[in-house]
Parts: structure tokens; C-alpha cells; sequence
């Protein structure tokens, strides 16, 4: 039935508890979890396109802030895919620069995911409707079942 989780996991302690839910699925189904952390791109420092030159070094700077951010996540997914291994289940990671519920769509239907299980930070009213909700979008537009759990308020 869930031959493929997926876990997008942000960083936040609040995520981590999203993938005690999915271990204990996947336990059930002998489904692979994967885990994915989306990195949103270093802003372009806005230089008022004084020169070439210092539009290409904005350029550059956001490209080096990007390589460094890929290369934290692989690492905090490193130790994060240890947990699911350790419970004898078959485990992946993915890390990807983008828009994250975009990104987290896309994954899903190029790699058969069958599952989606991620955190919701709960928000409502005017703070969902200004900031958004990557949760809401994904719930909304990847047309999968989606294992949403709320973060505890605090």
C-alpha cells in the first residue's frame, strides 16, 4: 500500500517528530522512507545593477551560500537517516534547492511516492493567508494522502 514514504523535513525539531510517524509506518507496510530537506535559494543580493561586475559577484555569493546550505542538509540528513536504519527500515535521502512545496510536489510524482508524512506548524486565519502553509499546498496539490501532524503550540 505505501511502498514509498516521504518525510520533508525542514530542520526544526517540530519535523523530526514527523519521522517516529512514518518509521512505525513503514515498519508496518516494509515501505522505504525517504527523507528530503528543500532548500529555499540564497537571495541575490540586490546591488541596483550598479555594474556587471557586482551583479556577477551577487551571482557568485548566492551560488556559494547554496553549495554550503546543500551540503549542512546532506549532513543533518546523514544523521537523521541513522534512525530509520537502525529500526530496519530501508531509508533514502534527497536534498533540492527550491520552492518547498513545489519541490516536495515534483518529488513526489517523479519517484512514486505513496505517502507524504510532515509537519504542520498550524497556522490559520491571516498567518496562513499572508505567510502560506507548505503543508496546506501539499495537502491541496500533490493529489497523495498526506499524513499531516501539528506541531505542539510554544
Amino acid at each position: 500500500m505505501f511502498e514509498r514514504i516521504l518525510v520533508p523535513m525542514d530542520g526544526s525539531r517540530f519535523s523530526t517528530q514527523a519521522l517516529d510517524y512514518a518509521i512505525e509506518i513503514a515498519k508496518r507496510f516494509c515501505s522505504e522512507t525517504i527523507l528530503m530537506r528543500v532548500i529555499t535559494p540564497a537571495a541575490r543580493k540586490d546591488v541596483l545593477a550598479l555594474s556587471a561586475e557586482a551583479d556577477e559577484v551577487a551571482r557568485e555569493s548566492a551560488q556559494v551560500q547554496d553549495r554550503r546550505n546543500i551540503e549542512q542538509a546532506k549532513r543533518y540528513l546523514g544523521t537523521k537517516i541513522q534512525q530509520v536504519t537502525a529500526q530496519a527500515v530501508k531509508g533514502s535521502t534527497h536534498v533540492v534547492v527550491g520552492d518547498p512545496a513545489q519541490s516536495i510536489i515534483e518529488f513526489c510524482k517523479k519517484n512514486e511516492v505513496n505517502l507524504i508524512v510532515m509537519m504542520t506548524h498550524g497556522k490559520s486565519g491571516f498567518k496562513r493567508a499572508i505567510l502560506g502553509s507548505v503543508a496546506d499546498r501539499v495537502i491541496r496539490e500533490s493529489g497523495l494522502p498526506v499524513l499531516a501532524i501539528r506541531s505542539p503550540r510554544g
